[in-house]
């Protein structure tokens, strides 16, 4: 099994950076990802250190015989939290693009810069709070940012078709991801990794942490999709990037709809009204430059052959 550990880490997902890995389909690859300010952050009074560049990723990642119209199938294996911290907070200087939000505006007093270190064992997250006591949170963690080169380069906080910087709770281990593949050898980047997200991603970082991610990378050959797609134990996915946050969700059903055409032999109509009477809609983000929305069809509701 391949381990990737690099030094120079990438702020962008562009078809233009050399690979850092090539492998063949099938292959098992452990990946060391730096959270989202590059492991800059180690105490409460790195506040200055909470500044761009952010969302360091590692990769690319060449797939062997991948071209144009083909697809990756990428299984999250594990991931394993590699310090015993991690750590949460805000900052009125990102303002409303990058790790901002929108709900700022709430708010009329002054943002603050805060820092929060949480510790981080047993799989459980002890969140610190200003009267010294500690709320005990679950490790859920899931890859914050991930996808395929798309044909021009893209930043890295940005997500759209290729996937991207999705903060999808459903990116996560043991789940499978598949990816639209736009230039030769696919380029898988990662990274942005957190030990637990709320749904949105409302009002900053989440628990931000460094990991080695495990994925097991598949080729699929002449699968043309859209947009990423998300497979569960108990649920088809489909993710959608744009603004405002109804053309998301338009950009999602779409992708169901076709899915449920193509895989399994649904009618146009017939898949439109079985997802307005059971499918599920999570808001993945309002943080990034364009929110980020999964349509989640239950499995157990496809058709029998």
């Amino acid at each position: 099994m391949d381990c990737l550990r690099q030094k120079k880490h990438f702020h962008s997902i562009s078809p233009h950076i050399e690979p850092e890995l090539r492998i063949r389909s099938g292959d098992t690859v452990t990946i060391e990802t730096l959270d989202n300010v590059g492991n800059r952050v180690n105490s409460v009074n790195d506040k200055d250190k909470i500044r761009p560049p952010l969302n360091p990723l590692s990769g690319p990642i060449f797939v062997e015989n991948a071209e144009k119209g083909d697809a990756l199938e990428v299984i999250i294996e594990d991931i394993k939290i590699l310090r015993g911290y991690g750590w949460t907070g805000q900052t009125a200087e990102w303002g409303f693009i990058e790790m901002g939000s929108p709900l700022w505006n709430l708010f009329t007093e002054t943002i603050p810069t805060i820092i929060k270190i949480c510790r981080i064992a047993d799989d459980k997250i002890y969140f610190p709070m200003k009267n010294g006591k500690d709320i005990v949170l679950p490790v859920k963690p899931l890859v914050g940012t991930i996808g395929t080169a798309p044909e021009f380069e893209v930043p890295s906080n940005t997500p759209g078709p290729h996937g991207g910087n999705m903060d999808c709770l459903e990116v996560r281990p043991k789940n499978k991801l598949y990816f639209p593949v736009f230039v030769k050898g696919g380029l898988l980047f990662l990274g942005d990794v957190h030990a637990l997200q709320g749904h949105g991603e409302l009002g900053g970082a989440p628990i931000e942490v460094s990991t080695e991610t495990k994925l097991t990378i598949n080729l699929i050959k002449n699968w043309k999709i859209g947009w990423p797609r998300i497979e569960s134990d108990e649920y088809l996915i489909t993710v959608g990037s744009s603004k405002p946050l109804d053309n998301t969700i338009r950009i999602a059903l779409a992708e169901m709809i076709t899915w449920l055409k193509e895989d399994y032999d649904l009618d146009t109509w017939d898949a439109n009204l079985l997802l307005t009477s059971a499918a599920e809609i999570e808001c993945s983000q309002i943080t990034n430059p364009l929110y980020t929305a999964a349509l989640k069809f239950p499995k157990r509701y496809l058709p029998k052959n």
